[in-house]
């Protein structure tokens, strides 16, 4: 099961290590909208350092920063965790105020509509190349001779695209894993990236939802997680946008995610909104009880998640 619960308020830390405990895959935390966006990558680097297992994936818009920057936060949040960053690739339009100098250095702040699908594309290629330009094995740290990294295994990308530019590379080593796993969203009228690891289906119930999960699986082998909004008896109602809903007891919210998984094909689902932490744990802790201890061992996210989310059914 992921979640995208919000954790900020009291003991932010303490509700991520019980996520951890509870065997939560994924924490997704976007950037608040508004004037000014909250960059969620410091306090998912927080959270890394009080858990072991738990998926942090940062929600991060293309549109507010270019590929460079975001490529070298969510490859230091990777080397932070040991592998366990990820990327919900944001494709929303920009909400910035085009008076100031971001033409300048974002020229797919400005793309028209027609366009804007081609500019995701290339910041998300940009940031992959990105990622690659350290080798495995340039860190070297060779005290006798002082090397420290074999410049041969460091490369430049030589980007050069119609919305982005980087010569690279990037000035920290490798993500573990490579790249941080990317997620992106789906609805009836739109398509994630096509780089995506992970699709996340948002739907209004379950008839929208098989729907959309019997499109995305002919277009694209990724696995694909149902959005979810979910709220337990004697808990306050949650917010989650295109999802399906699902309120009661522990067990029953659990008997609801297993017919919504069966019925949708689906790979798992994804819980939406700012929920009640009492929401995530008992959820988690009655589908564990009805699926089976599905819980692994840490690993790098891009290796664990496909194995997780291809469990129970």
């Amino acid at each position: 099961m992921t979640s995208d619960a919000a954790v900020a308020g009291a003991g932010p830390l303490d509700a991520a290590r019980e996520l951890d405990r509870c065997g939560v895959d994924l924490l997704i935390l976007d950037q608040v909208p508004g004037t000014a966006r909250l960059d969620p990558v410091p306090v998912l680097t927080a959270i890394a350092r009080v858990t072991d297992r738990l998926g942090l994936v940062a929600g991060l818009p293309v549109a507010d920063q270019p590929p460079y920057l975001l490529a070298r936060a969510l490859g230091t949040l990777d080397l932070v965790s040991d592998g366990r960053a990820g990327w919900l690739v944001d494709t929303s339009r920009p909400g910035l105020d085009l008076r100031d100098d971001t033409p300048r250095w974002q020229c797919a702040a400005t793309a028209p509509e027609e366009e804007w699908a081609a500019a995701v594309t290339e910041h998300v290629d940009t940031a992959c190349a990105l990622w690659n330009s350290w080798e495995p094995d340039a860190v070297v740290i060779d005290r006798r001779t002082g090397v420290f990294v074999d410049h041969t295994k460091v490369h430049t990308v030589g980007a050069r695209g119609r919305f982005f530019s980087s010569r690279g590379p990037l000035n920290n080593p490798a993500p573990p894993q490579g790249r941080p796993l990317l997620l992106g969203s789906a609805t009836a009228a739109t398509a994630p990236p096509a780089a995506v690891d992970v699709v996340l289906a948002r739907a209004p119930d379950i008839l929208a939802a098989t729907e959309l999960v019997t499109r995305l699986r002919a277009e694209r082998p990724a696995p694909v997680l149902v959005a979810v909004t979910a709220a337990l008896t004697g808990t306050p109602p949650a917010e989650g946008g295109a999802s399906v809903r699902l309120d009661g007891s522990a067990a029953e919210v659990a008997r609801g995610i297993s017919r919504l998984v069966e019925a949708t094909g689906a790979d798992g689902i994804v819980l939406q909104g700012r929920l009640d932490l009492r929401t995530v744990v008992g959820t988690a802790s009655a589908l564990s009880a009805e699926w089976g201890e599905v819980v692994g061992p840490p690993g790098h996210l891009r290796r664990r998640l496909p194995a997780v989310v291809g469990g129970p059914r």
